[in-house]
């Protein structure tokens, strides 16, 4: 069922309503073992709240590492070479500065220069 927040009707209320105890007015109930009191409270009229746990969103470079195959294979494609003991960071690197250049050849212009390269 869930576990719940209960909040008493008269703030700052300490002692046992049922089998549940409220400290300052305030309890953390588990719906299963708690039903009856449960419906009781929210017939008269104590603050019951849902406690959602938060749900945790996959990271998605931990969920989907790259392909360290993947990215060796656009290395070479890129006319890189590539040593074998290269790992993510250094085929990822070496692959943005194979691209940069690939970008300055095509488009006669640095990265961030709009000025024509002179020969």
């Amino acid at each position: 069922m869930g576990v719940y927040t209960v909040t008493t009707p008269v703030a700052g209320h300490s002692g046992k309503v049922g089998g549940v105890t409220f400290v300052d007015g305030l309890a953390v109930v588990d719906g299963d073992d708690h039903e009856a009191e449960l419906a009781y409270f929210t017939a008269q009229g104590y603050g019951v709240i849902e406690v959602v746990p938060p749900t945790a969103e996959p990271d998605p470079d931990v969920a989907n590492p790259p392909d360290i195959d993947a990215l060796r294979a656009e290395a070479v494609a890129l006319g890189i070479e590539v040593v074998p003991q290269w790992r993510e960071k250094r085929l990822t690197d070496e692959i943005a500065k194979a691209h940069e250049a690939t970008d300055t050849q095509t488009t006669g212009t640095e990265p961030g220069n709009d000025e024509e390269i002179q020969s």
